[in-house]
This record gives C-alpha cells, sequence and structure tokens, in this order.
C-alpha cells in the first residue's frame, strides 16, 4: 500500500452527543502488531477556555481500524458536552523492528510497511515542525534570538494583554505628551497636591460656593480687613444658623423689644415655667416619652377599651392576673406493645410521651382499630383490660398489666394539669 495522504490529524469536532468520532488519514494495521498500531491513534480534548487533555488508551477511548487502512473511528467513555471539541491524530513511536535474516527471500509486504511506516514518522515530525517557530530560509534573524524574544513575550502576556485593554488610554497620553511634559517639570507641586487631596475634593464639591466667592471678591477684601470681628463671628456659626433660620419671628421680636426686656428681667421664672410646661405635656399625652406609670392619655384609652385578654392556649400554664390557675388539658396518643417486663405479674411497660408531668393524673381508653367491627372492638378491650395502672413521670408512662397483651392495641391518654 502506498501512504497518498499527506496528513496525520483530523480536524478538531464538537462534542456533546457522540461516543464515536472518524477519522481518515492513513493507518498501519500493525506496527508491528495490531494493538501497537492502534496505540498509535491519540485524541487530545480541549475545553472552551482552551485548555488541552491528552485521553489515555484503553481508559479514556478504543480504537477501530478500517481494513482498507484508510482511516477509522475511536469510542470515547465520556462524549462531554458541547463545549468540547475533540482533535484525533497519528503518532507512532520513533523504533524500526523488523529483523531481515540474510540469504532469505525479500517480504516485500514486511518492507512496504516498514516505508509506510517512515512515511508516516515523517509525516508526524512535519506537522510538528510547521507548529514551530521559524525564520525565513533568506532571513538574517538568529533563530536563537527569536526565540528568546518570544519566551520574553511569552512571559510579559500579562502585561502586553493589560495594555490592549487600554489602548485607548495608551493613544490618549500619547496625544497629551507635551502636557504630561509640562507635569513632569511640576512634579514637586503635583506631590503636595497629592498630599492635600481630600482638601481639593472639598474645594471641587463647593465649586459653585467657590464661584460665588470669586464673585464678591471686594467684600472679601473688606472682611479681610475687620479679620477680628470675622473670627468672633466664625466662633459663634451655630448660634448664626439659628438666627437665620428664626429671621421672621426675630423681626418680630425687634418689634415688641418692651416686652421682650421686660421678660428678660424674669428670666428665672420663665425657666422655670419652660421646664414645668415640657413635665405638664408628658404627663398629658406621654410626649416626648411614656412616663413608667403612664400618661393621662394612656389611662383614658385602657378605661376606654377595657381590659384585653388573651386567646386560650392549652400549652400556655403561666398564671394570668385575670385568669387564676388556668387549666390544661392536654392528649397523647400511643400504642401499647406485647412487649412487657417482668417474668410474672405485675408486667410493666414504659412509653414515652413528650410533655408528660411527674405530678399528672392520667386517664387512659382504647382506640378501636375498627370501631365498626364488634367482635374486633371487644377483644382489643379485654386486652386493655389486663391493665391495671398508670404511673407518670417527666416524659414517660409506666404500664402495669395483671397479665402481658397478647396483641397490640392504640390507646389515648389525657390529664388535666395545671
Amino acid at each position: 500500500m502506498t501512504v497518498e495522504n499527506t496528513s496525520n490529524k483530523q480536524t478538531a469536532q464538537q462534542m456533546g452527543t457522540l461516543y464515536e468520532y472518524e477519522f481518515t488519514f492513513d493507518i498501519l494495521l500493525k506496527d508491528p502488531t495490531a494493538t501497537e498500531a492502534m496505540q498509535a491513534i491519540k485524541a487530545i480534548v480541549t475545553d472552551a477556555d482552551g485548555v488541552e487533555t491528552k485521553l489515555e488508551y484503553g481508559t479514556d477511548y478504543t480504537v477501530t481500524l478500517n481494513s482498507d487502512r484508510s482511516g477509522g473511528h475511536i469510542t470515547v467513555v465520556d462524549k462531554k458536552t458541547s463545549d468540547y471539541t475533540i482533535t484525533i491524530y497519528r503518532e507512532h513511536t520513533l523504533k524500526q523492528e523488523a529483523d531481515y535474516q540474510d540469504f532469505n527471500a525479500s517480504p516485500a509486504e514486511t518492507f512496504e510497511q516498514c516505508f509506510d511506516k517512515l512515511t508516516m514518522l515523517e509525516q508526524q515530525q512535519q506537522e510538528e515542525i510547521d507548529r514551530c517557530v521559524k525564520v525565513g530560509m533568506t532571513s538574517s534573524v538568529d533563530p536563537v534570538v527569536l526565540v528568546e524574544q518570544v519566551e520574553r513575550i511569552y512571559e510579559s502576556i500579562d502585561n502586553v494583554d493589560t495594555v490592549a485593554d487600554i489602548a485607548d488610554d495608551v493613544q490618549t497620553v500619547a496625544d497629551n505628551d507635551t502636557n504630561i511634559t509640562t507635569v513632569a517639570g511640576v512634579s514637586n507641586d503635583v506631590t503636595t497636591v497629592a498630599g492635600i487631596a481630600d482638601d481639593v475634593t472639598a474645594v471641587k464639591n463647593n465649586a459653585a460656593n467657590v464661584t460665588t466667592v470669586a464673585g464678591s471678591i471686594s467684600n472679601v477684601n473688606a472682611v479681610g480687613t475687620d479679620i477680628e470681628n470675622v473670627s468672633a463671628v466664625a466662633g459663634d456659626l451655630t448660634n448664626i444658623d439659628a438666627v437665620k433660620e428664626n429671621a421672621t419671628n426675630i423681626n418680630a421680636v425687634a418689634g415688641d423689644l418692651t416686652n421682650i426686656n421686660a421678660v428678660a428681667g424674669d428670666l428665672t421664672n420663665i425657666d422655670a415655667a419652660s421646664t414645668n410646661a415640657a413635665l405638664s405635656k408628658q404627663y398629658a399625652i406621654g410626649e416626648p416619652t411614656e412616663p413608667a406609670e403612664g400618661s393621662a392619655k394612656y389611662w383614658a384609652a385602657q378605661a376606654a377599651t377595657g381590659q384585653v385578654q388573651s386567646n386560650w392556649d392549652e400549652n400556655d400554664n403561666t398564671a394570668k392576673s385575670y385568669i387564676q390557675n388556668k387549666p390544661r388539658i392536654k392528649t397523647w396518643t400511643a400504642t401499647v406493645s406485647t412487649t412487657w417486663a417482668g417474668s410474672s405479674a405485675p408486667y410493666s411497660q414504659a412509653i414515652t410521651l413528650s410533655g408528660l408531668l411527674a405530678t399528672d393524673n392520667v386517664q387512659i381508653a382504647l382506640i378501636p382499630s375498627n370501631a365498626s367491627n364488634m367482635t374486633t372492638t371487644k377483644a382489643e378491650q379485654k386486652e386493655l383490660a389486663k391493665i391495671y395502672a398508670g404511673v407518670t413521670s417527666a416524659d414517660t408512662l409506666t404500664l402495669y398489666a395483671k397479665s402481658a397483651t397478647t396483641q397490640q392495641i392504640s390507646i389515648v391518654v389525657w390529664e388535666v394539669q395545671k
């Protein structure tokens, strides 16, 4: 057979639906054995991020070779998803195992097998060479230097990607190289500004006010000549803001200065009246806070609505001011088995009843398995009659019987708790 197909690799195929994948490049049926020929067929799986995983023959896939030595197919164990692709290729080991004896007939088929394998090895190596970094036939570039430069680029690829992502910004910087040079000449001043970045931001946030001040620069200069008085005003800004917010009232006060002067002469009583007025409001309507003993408004509301009582809750055994010693009725259902402790009367059997108290007095009744069947019910009542006492403890009811029950029965247990 000749080797006319120059390819030793099948184009990547999408995975996700198939277990079998075809390949069409030429193959050997023996190398020198059929197993070695199948092992020469390799497969690589590539995920969506371009990460390659080489599959292991016999574990991850098996190979079937066409008898005409033109291709075949592989069968994978994991068909993956559509995000994966599979590439199939031929890769023989670099060895020659044919042994020819002197003076024997020339085995043409074995010769051809060897020549075919040599051709395929050459194709295999050529495919690898085609994927290598090369220089042109007439290039003066030293391949060793080229590889070193490629390695440098590879080691800096993250930085290259970063620069590529900000290419527009890099171009902007290039277009402003004159301004950048100017800034470099005042680097000390830039450092100074960086040290007061918070103040610069504060000025930026008050740009409107800065503009206003700039428009009133003559007044600012006037203030500058009277800085001592301005400082005094600055020390009392809180009161000044209060005056600003109450300008209307201040104008009214200005029109009634005579009475205000009179009030000023009796400030002690006025302060006391203010305190008493606040207390009066608190005891009248409960503002700003409700007194611990309640305001007049609070007790009026209580009188209007009457005493509010809670809904009945059988699990609530706390005493209420309006319900003394409220009873609590509680029930359980349980199963009496045929397993009793003791070899003679009295027999005993402990049953867990969550919530049962040691102080509870209980009553027990039968739950018929089939109330409409009188015979069955009577038999169950007869079994219940064997039980003559029940003793309570925390979460446990211990039954005592004069004879052990011979069939399982269901009971209801109830008690009244306080």
